[in-house]
Formats: structure tokens, C-alpha cells, sequence
């Protein structure tokens, strides 16, 4: 499989995948790398897609902007590597996991993509967050006064994070939509996934038995599956 090291916006990128009219973006999520996406190009490339990943801030290549890992400047990055790559293909579409999944949906524009691959998605913030707070036994009110609480599950309960979940929910549909929810993700209720789907026309398909995380052989397979059901739908 072809793979080229590139640069868009000063941003890390890798391509995969021989020249083609058609393009999968690749948005990985925490802890990811553009790497990772090798094991989705080597599913999609032999279709006639190419696939385009990049590092996030504070991953692979920017270890050093880890503070840059939120949706202000995470967002509007994602914009402007949609901008760049647009016209160079007749088709883009978008694969994006996790917190990638929420990066995704505020920043790229309203029906960006021929079609939507979300797997394990973050997509709702603030609730996210509020059921952080409650895990953590913090209220609001305690939040604003010191500003950051340091929790012993992750990152830092953040007030401006909070803030900027609360202003800035998702609201639209980046195109024809296909959402793969685990069963026992802790991150996403069922509902919220539901909820979604049900807004914006997702395809919902629910993995038994499947955490968060997908790491196992079975579960990597499903998710290679349902990749190959949804990414050649109708093709």
C-alpha cells in the first residue's frame, strides 16, 4: 500500500493509498496517531479510496502542544484541512473515533462528506462532562470558583471546557451518517447515541459486549466489518 509524509497547514498528515478521486479523512482520538489509521486504509485503499490522517495537537509529531488538545483550536484546524484537500478529489469522506468523532462535528462544515463512518463517538460534551462531575462528586458552581479540579479518572475537570461544550453543541449533520456504538461505552450513554441518530439520520449499529475501547480480536474484527458494510453502502 502507498504511503506518502506530507505537510497541510504546517500539520503532520499521512497518505495512504494510490492516486484516486476519492478520499476518506481519518480523525483520530485520544492517544491516537495519523499511524493508526493504516489498518482502516488497508480496508478501504483496494476500493479506490485514498485515506488522509493527521496528528492532532499534542500527538505523534506534536507531542508539544498537548495543551492545543481542545475543540477551540482543535476545531477550527479541522476546518482548514477540509478546505485545503476539497478540491483535489470528486468525493470526501470522513472516519473519525472518539473525542475525534466531536472534533469532527464542530468542525468540518454541514454535509462535507459522501458519507460519515463515527466509531465509538463522543457526541454530546456537556453531558459528558456533567456525569464527569458527578463522578467526581464536583458541582458547577465549585468548577467556576477554582477554574480546573484535578480528578483521578483523566484529565483536569475544566470551567472553559465546560463552558465551551455548553455554547457550542452539535448541530448538524456532516452527510449520510453511520454511528457504531459499544454497548458498554462509559463515555456515551445509549441515549445520547440514540438521540443522535435519530436527530440526523444515523445508521445505528450497537457491538455487544464492547467497551470504549475496542482492543480485542473480536471486537477489532466487528469494527473492521461494519467498515466495510458502511464505507461501500450502495457502491
Amino acid at each position: 500500500m502507498d504511503k506518502k509524509e506530507l505537510t497541510i497547514r504546517q500539520i503532520p498528515c499521512v497518505l495512504y493509498g494510490a492516486p484516486a478521486k476519492r478520499v476518506f479523512v481519518y480523525v483520530h482520538g485520544k492517544c491516537g496517531c495519523k499511524e493508526e489509521a493504516e489498518a482502516f486504509a488497508g480496508n478501504v485503499t483496494s476500493r479506490g479510496y485514498q485515506v488522509l490522517a493527521m496528528d492532532l495537537p499534542g500527538h505523534g509529531n506534536r507531542k508539544a502542544e498537548a495543551e492545543r488538545f481542545v475543540p477551540w483550536e482543535v476545531a477550527p484546524e479541522l476546518g482548514r484541512i477540509y478546505d485545503t484537500i476539497r478540491e483535489n478529489y470528486e468525493a470526501v469522506s470522513l472516519y473519525a473515533g472518539s473525542i475525534g468523532a466531536y472534533f469532527s462535528l464542530l468542525g468540518f462544515p454541514e454535509g462535507a462528506f459522501r458519507r460519515v463512518l463515527l466509531a465509538a463517538p463522543v457526541l454530546d460534551m456537556e453531558r459528558l462532562i456533567c456525569r464527569m462531575m458527578e463522578w467526581a462528586s464536583v458541582t458547577p458552581k465549585q468548577l467556576e470558583s477554582e477554574g480546573e479540579i484535578p480528578v483521578d479518572f483523566g484529565d483536569p475537570l475544566s470551567w472553559r471546557y465546560y463552558q465551551y461544550a455548553r455554547e457550542h453543541p452539535v448541530s448538524h449533520s456532516l452527510g449520510p451518517t453511520a454511528v457504531l456504538y459499544p454497548q458498554r461505552d462509559h463515555l456515551t450513554e445509549r441515549e445520547t447515541a440514540e438521540r443522535f441518530s435519530n436527530r440526523f439520520g444515523a445508521r445505528l449499529t450497537v457491538m455487544p459486549d464492547a467497551g470504549h475501547f475496542l482492543h480485542t480480536q473480536e471486537q477489532l474484527a466487528a469494527l473492521q466489518k461494519w467498515i466495510s458494510d458502511e464505507a461501500f453502502r450502495e457502491e
